[in-house]
């Protein structure tokens, strides 16, 4: 019997860190580095470059794709995640293949309007 690695199990690595971001904070339901297309942004700026990976960004329990240039991460952020006050961990994360690397978390507080 061979010894086959089980992969149904990524291993989850921490080794990229969050050294700025914004906003930090902001007032539920209100717009915040507003886009062209209405849409609220935040950003990113990693301790890495992450030219040639795919990031996904948590906010909190919603996950969407991000912009990489470099060493900085763009997403738009849906208004569901910031309308209502609140703590929102931020979490980036490269998928590659069966490693999973993350970042430290970082939080963006949303206050009541």
């Amino acid at each position: 019997m061979c010894d086959i690695p089980d992969v149904s199990s990524p291993e989850v690595i921490v080794k990229f860190h969050i050294e700025a971001y914004g906003p930090q904070r902001t007032r539920a339901g209100e717009s915040f580095n507003a886009q062209p297309d209405g849409s609220s942004a935040a950003w990113f700026r990693v301790d890495k470059d992450l030219s040639g990976t795919e990031v996904k960004v948590h906010l909190g329990s919603t996950v969407v794709p991000g912009d990489i240039s470099g060493n900085l991460v763009t997403v738009k952020v849906p208004l569901a995640v910031h309308s209502k006050p609140g703590l929102i961990p931020v979490v980036l994360e490269i998928v590659d293949g069966v490693n999973i690397t993350k970042s430290d978390s970082v939080t963006i507080t949303v206050d009541s309007q």
